[in-house]
């Protein structure tokens, strides 16, 4: 690498607080066992400011010099501050990591892990829902098992936005206008200490975006941001929204993303052995690679392809087509002709790598981006067995000739990390009955079952803590919500009733409103007086999908429901916090998308972290998981062609399982008040799940299966 380095915060500290600035810049801390001891120590420097940010640098920032004083003085927490810094660390300068151990040759590789979204921490609102969650835990179980991989994605003004309900249960969308210094990252600068600038041609101009680091433990994310001083308003709006609504906008940003990872890490100095692309908003690296191939290697066309797909990895995420980015062909070809004219590169040839036939398009083709990374990627993969076997069927005429079952595209199943989502309380448990590396033994399949061992009275206990957490978030939140709509809140949740959440995207296939399909049915269900019901919800519907936003307008609309008021509850801004606070204290989890659409749905795997249970359609990951004593099964494995008698079953399913199963076994106590086959179910859903729904088994699978297999055949590639 070169020397560019990231900018000093410029802080005044006093020299006692010093290690403060190396945990705020480092997200860390935010997976560390101490993540509540050092959210107290922010909270006393400047309580406004990180209820408002949670982000350690601005409470840095705006801590007056009395606070940081009065900090200082507290020789206590002074030395905690210093312990904690050192094992900090020590955590970065470990070499004996898995990655080590396994790859003891291949210390000097580099992959570069590409994403339009990182979901790493609710102080860095650069995400929008699972896939930038799962990009967030990628780059954190990376960084703990040692694997040497570098994140590049863009940093965008307004974030992807904020969410209002309104008094009578819409959705608003609201736009911040973020400021980047108070975030946790710092601005790199360039050999004279100005900031880093990279040049990407979008279109037929050059772009200028500043380079933004963000430290994810051993890892380094770098974020590419084009609205800077002195840019056009077009070239601002490329970095302005994720996910832009206009399709010329977002056609710039992912040549933004695709093209300026390849400027970036040429300016950077690094050379990366191996290109993930996570989805296909990245897929325009490979145009960037195969022009410097042909530039500087004097490649021909057909060999600079070899030579690239040797080199990349592609993981597909979506079953729905809508998900799947594409773009019409001549929007495509205004973009990009100057740029492959520069190179000699034919640009009908290239666009046929992801050509296919829409209708509803312009000129009747457009450029698949999901098509072209297939093509131009060496191995590719699904995020569950399931979406693989559908995204070969999906995806078969992309490989003419070739049977389905041969399709390549492999799966490695999503996963989460686990020191992110599971409560310290429930960490703690685990530290002290399985021993304090049990984070460190998530790849191991000889000690999964070992999680089966935790006392479950004790896990039902700290469970219990964790469910009235929520209870008093939930009411915060509605607080705050009211007194800004000018309602009265009227959720009156309660630790003792059984909680079921439900929190994603409210993409129409996932069925939020599914629940509500029969009222009476549900009503009897949830205002039961001896055997009560509550549901909280969460998510955003995307700003120009109708349908989505109708959803929460439905269920917002039940808030007002006299005889459900009390008994559900749809909060707003759905985030990593809302999120972290749902899977923490929730009862159960309920997943109900219409089959085979979910490709993984991560979420139900961060709730047995905490002693939730999963009840859910056979769909993405739970397959695999559900062995039927570790949670429950909405309907079956059949998928009806009609979705109106497909939503009728799985309705009944869902009302079924929750009078007869879910509800009686939750209620029913021994002599001593403990549901024991409430905590038998909740010990095997742990069980199950912790160990082999870990991101670290994930990083490690992609490591092992795709990254080194990568580096190999790479290494062969373009030696011939």
């Amino acid at each position: 690498m070169t020397s560019h380095t990231p900018e000093p915060l410029a802080l005044d500290l006093p020299p006692a607080l010093a290690p403060l600035e190396a945990l705020a810049t480092n997200l860390w801390w935010t997976w560390s066992l101490h993540r509540p001891e050092l959210e107290g120590v922010f909270k006393r420097l400047d309580a406004a400011t990180w209820e408002r940010s949670h982000s350690a640098v601005a409470v840095l920032r705006a801590a007056s010099p009395a606070a940081l004083k009065a900090l200082a003085g507290d020789h206590g927490t002074v030395a905690r501050l210093a312990a904690i810094a050192a094992e900090q660390a020590a955590y970065l300068a470990r070499t004996d990591t898995w990655f080590a151990r396994h790859f003891p040759d291949q210390s000097d590789r580099c992959i570069a892990y590409l994403s339009a979204e990182f979901g790493l921490h609710e102080s860095l609102p650069i995400y929008c829902g699972g896939l930038g969650v799962l990009a967030g835990d990628h780059l954190k179980a990376a960084s703990d098992l040692g694997v040497p991989l570098v994140g590049i994605g863009l940093l965008y003004r307004h974030g992807y936005f904020e969410q209002r309900i309104t008094a009578s249960g819409g959705q608003q969308e609201v736009y911040p206008d973020h400021d980047f210094g108070q975030m946790p990252m710092r601005r790199v600068i360039d050999e004279d200490g100005d900031p880093l600038v990279v040049d990407v041609p979008v279109g037929s101009r050059l772009v200028r975006a500043e380079v933004w680091l963000v430290m994810v433990g051993r890892n380094r994310l770098y974020l590419l941001n084009s609205d800077i001083d002195g840019a056009t308003e077009r070239d601002c709006a490329i970095c302005g929204q994720l996910y832009g609504t206009e399709r010329p906008n977002r056609l710039e940003q992912e040549e933004l993303l695709g093209l300026g990872a390849i400027h970036l890490t040429h300016r950077l100095g690094l050379r990366p052995h191996v290109w993930h692309m996570n989805e296909g908003h990245s897929a325009f690296q490979t145009l960037g690679r195969i022009r410097r191939r042909m530039v500087l290697e004097h490649d021909s066309y057909e060999e600079a392809l070899r030579v690239v797909a040797a080199r990349s990895v592609f993981t597909t995420h979506t079953p729905v087509a809508a998900g799947n980015e594409a773009f019409d062909v001549e929007l495509v070809k205004r973009e990009i002709t100057s740029y492959c004219q520069a190179a000699g590169i034919d640009v009908e040839k290239f666009i046929d790598l992801g050509r296919q036939k829409n209708p509803e398009s312009e000129s009747g083709e457009e450029l698949s981006l999901t098509v072209l990374a297939l093509r131009l990627a060496a191995r590719a993969n699904g995020v569950s067995r399931l979406h693989a076997r559908v995204s070969r069927e999906m995806w078969s005429h992309v490989f003419p000739g070739v049977e389905i079952e041969d399709v390549p595209i492999g799966a490695v199943t999503n996963g989460v990390h686990s020191q992110s989502w599971m409560a310290p309380e429930m960490a703690e448990l685990f530290a002290r009955h399985l021993g304090p590396e049990w984070s460190e033994r998530l790849t191991s399949r000889e000690w999964w079952d070992e999680v089966r061992t935790l006392p479950a009275e004790e896990v039902w206990r700290i469970h219990g803590r964790l469910k009235e957490r929520l209870v008093k978030f939930i009411a915060a939140r509605e607080a705050l919500r009211c007194a800004r709509e000018g309602c009265v809140p009227q959720a009156d949740f309660d630790p003792n009733v059984l909680t079921i959440g439900f929190a994603r995207r409210f993409a129409p296939y996932k069925r939020a409103n599914l629940i509500f399909r029969d009222l009476a049915r549900l009503k009897r269900i949830l205002c039961n007086a001896d055997r009560p019901v509550q549901l909280v919800f969460a998510g955003k519907a995307y700003p120009t999908d109708t349908t989505g936003k109708g959803i929460v307008a439905e269920i917002g609309g039940h808030m007002q429901d006299p005889e459900l008021a009390r008994r559900v509850v749809l909060l707003e801004n759905y985030d990593i916090e809302v999120g972290r606070h749902l899977v923490q204290g929730v009862d159960v989890w309920l997943n109900n998308p219409r089959r085979p659409l979910e490709a993984s749905g991560t979420s139900g795997q961060k709730v047995p972290l905490n002693g939730g249970i999963n009840l859910s359609v056979l769909d993405g990951w739970w397959p695999e998981a559900y062995d039927g004593q570790n949670g429950w099964a909405i309907g079956d494995e059949r998928e009806r062609a009609d979705a109106e008698v497909q939503d009728q079953a799985d309705a009944d399913s869902l009302y079924s399982l929750l009078e007869n199963e879910v509800v009686p076994e939750f209620y029913e106590r021994d002599a001593n008040g403990v549901p024991t086959r409430w905590l038998a179910r909740m010990i095997a859903s742990m069980g199950s799940v912790v160990g082999p729904f870990s991101a670290a088994r994930m990083v490690a699978d992609y490591t092992t299966d795709y990254y080194m297999p990568t580096v190999a055949a790479a290494h062969d590639t373009t030696r011939g």
